[in-house]
C-alpha cells in the first residue's frame, strides 16, 4: 500500500488503542478511503489482517475492526 499509495493519511495503533475498543469506533468515524486492518497475533485470528474499503466509518464488506486475536494498527488512506 506504501509503495502505490504512500504513507497512510491516518493511523491507529495497538499502544495507542490500549484496552479500550471504544477508540477503534472514534477512530473509524467519518473516515472514506482504503482502510488496512494489521492483527497483532495473526495465529489467533488465522489471518494476518485484512484490507477493504471503508465510507464514512463503515466498512463496505462489513468486515470487523476487532479480529480474533486484536489490533496492531489499523491504517487509513483517504480518498477524495
Amino acid at each position: 500500500m506504501r509503495d502505490k499509495f504512500g504513507p497512510p493519511t491516518y493511523t491507529l495503533t495497538n499502544q495507542e488503542i490500549g484496552n479500550d475498543k471504544t477508540k477503534i469506533a472514534q477512530f473509524l468515524k467519518g473516515k472514506t478511503g482504503i482502510y488496512t486492518v494489521i492483527n497483532q497475533y495473526p495465529g489467533t485470528a488465522g489471518y494476518s489482517g485484512h484490507i477493504d474499503f471503508i465510507i464514512n466509518g463503515a466498512c463496505i464488506n462489513g468486515s470487523n475492526a476487532f479480529p480474533k486475536g486484536g489490533v496492531e494498527k489499523i491504517e487509513i488512506w483517504e480518498l477524495n
